[in-house]
């Protein structure tokens, strides 16, 4: 599997850039995180979320799944997340690709698109700890699909 994380906001050095890249050692999947700025606040709302969306979308190829994270999305387990990067593989081939948004949440063209949206809960998180929690389910995702016992249920 190769995955992109394409996130608005970057991460700066501190205790969340640490855990990120802990985890994102730990995967054998290449990761690879993209980033643009948050520095457009001198658009709407509306064009905010549109140029964003462009990003989002950008080299983004035809046969990757993509997966945002959106607080409307679905609620998974670990088991079923894993099962959707299984079966995701199985259909579209290796390329995953998951979109963070910025304050204002993801343009809708880029829901759109996605083949799944995915909720870490209905409480919201901030980008740099949503991209930690992101890579630790990914890991976990590896493990369960390796059999390995690091998820207990």
């Amino acid at each position: 599997m190769n995955v992109t994380i394409a996130a608005i906001g970057k991460l700066k050095r501190g205790p969340e850039l640490e855990l990120t890249q802990r985890y994102q050692k730990r995967l054998r999947w290449p990761v690879k995180i993209v980033e643009q700025s948050e520095a457009l606040s001198h658009l709407s709302v509306e064009e905010r979320k549109a140029k964003e969306g462009e990003f989002h979308l950008q080299n983004l190829k035809t046969s990757a799944t993509l997966i945002c994270l959106d607080e409307t999305g679905q609620n998974m387990d670990s088991q079923a997340f894993a099962a959707f990067l299984r079966q995701s593989m199985e259909k579209n081939g290796p390329d995953v690709r998951f979109a963070i948004g910025g304050p204002d949440g993801l343009d809708p063209s880029v829901l759109y698109r996605s083949d799944v949206a995915v909720s870490f809960g209905k409480l919201t998180w901030p980008h740099q700890i949503v991209r930690a929690l992101l890579l630790e389910q990914l890991y976990r995702a590896q493990t369960i699909l390796d059999g390995h016992p690091y998820h207990r249920q």
